[in-house]
């Protein structure tokens, strides 16, 4: 081994830049909050391999030494099978990552199910040939057969992460993510193709050699320089998604403290200006019954139906103010206040199921909320005017790409002829619900039998018009 200054420097640093993006992603992921974007999930696996590689890497720095001598065997052991540990928790995290329940589980085992044949086979080998030969081919086999599949799903991830921020509009943090994803595919190639020779193909052809012959910089050397960079970047994604989520928070806080205060001003208009202009109506009408004089009966009845007009007025700005716009906690007590009022007066048993998607829904601008409310408003009304339904249900489905809402009854379906209709002279409740479908880009699909109808809403996270 080579035992010169720059070699012991750049392990040190090798394993501690390991260490750190261990450390960080394990702290990560034990503060993610609950409605993460997948970005953080599952980091504790994404820590053990930092914190077994940074291992690895130190004890090829110790044994380089000779200060412990006696204790070589051991150590070489532990490093060889601490680096295949790490690339194994490396394809664990690569592979899980939004799966059916059924291919979850097969993933789970594969990183499992590599790392027994590996050790296996080096105990099998140690015990035929001793642990000089057996060791630094195993070494090599482990990056070859569990590092190198490992860094390619692990940059994969990264990469389909990125995109994912993309579409909510986090361009620094996926900006951040597709660099974490190609330094991860480049270490790939470093530690698991360009690694020393250890006379198997196409090790033979393609090793670390050929990489100091052809540029003249060490395949450990670009390992290094990878590690830092996915260190460094990964830190920043955590601080800008940091960030993010306390924007979030700001705007959840500023947005609530503004709706207080709308029912604030609201209930003001409603307890004093209202009460005293309803009063001094009444007043009035007792003076009409009593007086004579036409004239003063006339005027009277003016005023009379201008403090009406004035009523009605207030009325709706009211409605005007409470109704502008919703976030999600709004957004849902609405949909339940919308729910229990129409159950009151109908025999439509009613079913709603927001559980799945709270998460998802937080993300919803609230323009979005705002118009998927009175898409729901106006398929109430159709359903209890026109469906004949004994049913109906809203449920709710966040995903990657889109929050879902679906309505369904099982009345007498829409006409045909309703549905194929130009938008000038389709049913009026339909018109609007398309129209405000378009309003946010969502995309509106409804399917009607003499079984029932349902109507699917497909809204884009921050599609162009939330702005």
């Amino acid at each position: 081994m080579d035992n010169t200054i720059s070699f012991y420097t750049l392990y040190f640093f090798y394993g501690l830049t390991f260490y750190t993006f261990g450390l960080s992603a394990i702290l990560q992921n034990n503060q993610t909050s609950v409605d993460s974007i997948d970005v953080f999930s599952k980091n504790i696996y994404l820590g053990y391999f930092g914190l077994f590689h940074g291992t690895t890497e130190w004890f090829i720095m110790i044994r380089s030494l000779d200060i412990f001598s006696n204790y070589s065997f051991y150590l070489y052991t532990f490093q060889i099978v601490a680096n295949a540990a790490s690339f194994s928790f490396l394809l664990y995290y690569g592979l899980n990552f939004h799966s059916s329940s059924s291919k979850t589980r097969i993933k789970k085992i594969i990183p499992l199910a590599l790392f027994s044949v590996w050790i296996t086979g080096l105990y099998i080998s140690f015990n035929v040939s001793g642990y000089a030969q057996t060791f630094p081919l195993f070494s090599a086999l482990s990056r070859y057969f569990i590092g190198l599949p490992a860094t390619i799903y692990t940059s994969y991830r990264f990469f389909k992460l990125s995109r994912q921020s993309k579409r909510k509009h986090l361009l620094t943090l996926s900006n951040h993510l597709i660099i974490i994803s190609l330094c991860f595919l480049f270490y790939g190639i470093f530690s698991g193709i360009l690694i020393t020779d250890k006379g198997f193909f196409p090790n033979t052809i393609i090793n670390s050699s050929l990489l100091q012959e052809t540029i003249g910089v060490s395949s450990e050397f670009l390992r290094m320089i990878m590690a830092i960079i996915i260190t460094v970047y990964y830190l920043r994604s955590i601080k800008e998604y940091r960030a993010e989520e306390e924007r979030k928070l700001y705007h959840l806080i500023e947005t609530k403290m503004q709706y207080k205060e709308r029912k604030k001003i609201a209930r003001e208009l409603h307890d004093n200006i209202i009460q005293e202009l309803f009063a001094s109506g009444m007043l009035i009408e007792n003076i009409l019954d009593s007086e004579k004089e036409q004239t003063i009966r006339n005027d009277l009845t003016i005023v009379k139906s201008n403090l009406n007009k004035s009523i009605d007025n207030i009325r709706s700005l009211m409605g005007d103010i409470l109704s502008k716009k919703f976030n999600i906690e709004q957004f849902q007590e609405e949909i339940d206040q919308l729910i229990y009022k129409h159950s009151m007066y109908s025999n439509i048993s009613f079913v709603t199921n927001f559980e799945d998607s709270q998460n998802h829904l937080r993300d919803s601008s609230e323009k979005s909320l705002t118009n998927l409310y009175y898409i729901i408003q106006e398929a109430l009304i159709n359903i209890i005017k026109h469906a004949e339904a004994t049913e109906a249900s809203i449920i709710t489905e966040g995903t990657h790409e889109c929050f879902e809402v679906r309505i369904t009854d099982n009345g007498r379906g829409i006409d045909k002829a309703n549905l194929d209709q130009s938008r000038e002279t389709e049913h009026l409740g339909l018109a609007i619900i398309k129209e405000r479908a378009q309003i946010i880009d969502a995309q509106l699909t409804i399917n009607s039998t003499l079984k029932g109808t349902t109507i699917i809403i497909k809204v884009p996270w921050r599609s162009e018009n939330d702005e």
